[in-house]
């Protein structure tokens, strides 16, 4: 595999077009909670809200200077020190790179060396198996448990598989993964 420069980098209200259609792509909403219909206004209101929220943080994603899709730390809850996570890669021509395992590892390094945190976690609509398998799992997240129906999307109940990784458990495991370092612009 060719060594990739990803980056991480705080999104700009000129970035919201890019944002709202890598979204509304039949591709990302599939493993999405909802499958809107998203607005300009609605992404405007979407970016003045995360603006003002110190219980999130997004970036978007970047490889070989070229942007390809948008990672957000989300419930940011200092008081019981611990928050959740969201990404995909939009641009479909660099999915399948290894770009999704660095920016895991790295994230890890961020939310538990950065932000302080103790645990991440995240929700996962079950039939998702490859990025719990592929990506999660090799990762070192663990299995939580799965919530039966949790979902109703398209007519149907989707179960979520919630995963996740403490800090303790990173510190255990991080000497057995090689990866390279990914920056994460300040906000």
């Amino acid at each position: 595999m060719n060594r990739m420069d990803v980056r991480l980098r705080n999104i700009r209200e000129e970035d919201l077009e890019k944002i709202r259609n890598w979204r509304m792509q039949p591709s990302v909403t599939k493993y999405m909670f909802t499958d809107p219909q998203i607005t300009p206004a609605d992404q405007q209101a979407w970016f003045q809200k995360i603006c003002a929220s110190e219980a999130c943080k997004y970036w978007i994603i970047t490889a070989d200077g070229v942007d390809i899709g948008l990672l957000g730390i989300i419930d940011i809850d200092p008081a019981n020190r611990r928050c959740s996570w969201i990404w995909y890669i939009g641009e479909e021509s660099f999915r399948g790179k290894g770009v999704a395992k660095r920016i895991q590892l790295n994230l890890y390094d961020y939310v538990f060396c950065t932000l302080k945190m103790n645990r991440l976690y995240s929700n996962i609509l079950t039939f998702n198996t490859h990025e719990i398998e592929n990506v999660h799992v090799k990762c070192g997240y663990q299995l939580e448990g799965v919530m039966k129906d949790h979902v109703y999307k398209n007519g149907e109940y989707y179960d979520v598989t919630v995963m996740g990784i403490t800090a303790d458990h990173w510190a255990e495991i991080k000497d057995q993964f090689q990866y390279e370092a990914v920056e994460f612009e300040s906000q």
